[in-house]
């Protein structure tokens, strides 16, 4: 059986090219790999630090929550004792 002739043939000036040109390539691959390593690391940082400032501000607010209950219990019981005391 006779082997297929190549439908196309580089010269060994053109394999040059093209391997500076896919090794160029392959590097600003690996960097813009390497930035994105270091843009997700800095999000995660940011991420965590704004979950721990939404967890504070949470527990801040529940113990307001929890006195202002207690504010409106003493209230009505001050309320309470200072009608019936004018009776």
């Amino acid at each position: 059986m006779n082997e297929p002739a190549a439908t196309v043939t580089f010269s060994s000036v053109d394999r040059w090219l093209i391997g500076g040109l896919v090794g160029a390539l392959s590097v600003i691959l690996w960097w813009m790999l390497l930035d994105l390593r270091n843009d997700l690391r800095l999000l995660t940082a940011v991420v965590g630090i704004n979950g721990n400032r939404i967890t504070t501000v949470e527990s801040r607010l529940s113990a307001i929550e929890a006195a202002h209950a207690d504010l409106k219990v003493d209230l009505k019981e001050h309320r309470a004792f200072t009608e019936n005391g004018k009776k």
